[in-house]
């Protein structure tokens, strides 16, 4: 995903994110913005480089249940988060496109973290709480 060359445009869209590497948790966190190619993560973690492979849990609304699962390779690393690009398939493909093009789903100000911190433990929405060390 290159900067100057975006295939699609970015929705500033905050959604819900856990975070995994190698099947190790690395915490939740939120999205900045979104497009069809990849995203930009909040964290104020510098444990992501480029080229690391993520698996990612999308939450579009309250029900955990059925998140989106991606995967994503880091393209860029900075002080407020990390650039992916998404490797997925048809199905993700169309629930993605569903996703950007209907939703206006956005985390209130009151349940968000302090800019570039990702979500904490005490304000993250459900049971399975940030533990990792990413955000």
């Amino acid at each position: 995903m290159n900067n100057n060359k975006r295939s699609s445009i970015r929705k500033p869209l905050d959604l819900y994110v856990d975070v995994y590497r190698f099947d190790e948790y690395l915490g939740r966190t939120q999205t900045i913005d979104i497009s069809l190619d990849g995203a930009f993560i909040e964290s104020s973690s510098r444990a992501l480089c480029p080229d690391d492979m993520l698996d990612l849990h999308i939450y579009v609304d309250d029900d955990e249940r059925n998140p989106l699962h991606l995967k994503a390779t880091v393209v860029r690393s900075s002080d407020m988060g990390v650039g992916v690009q998404f490797n997925y398939g048809v199905l993700e493909y169309r629930r993605l496109l569903n996703i950007i093009s209907t939703s206006t789903y956005t985390v209130p100000m009151s349940t968000r973290g302090a800019p570039g911190r990702g979500i904490s433990a005490s304000t993250a929405p459900s049971s399975k709480l940030a533990q990792g060390s990413f955000v």
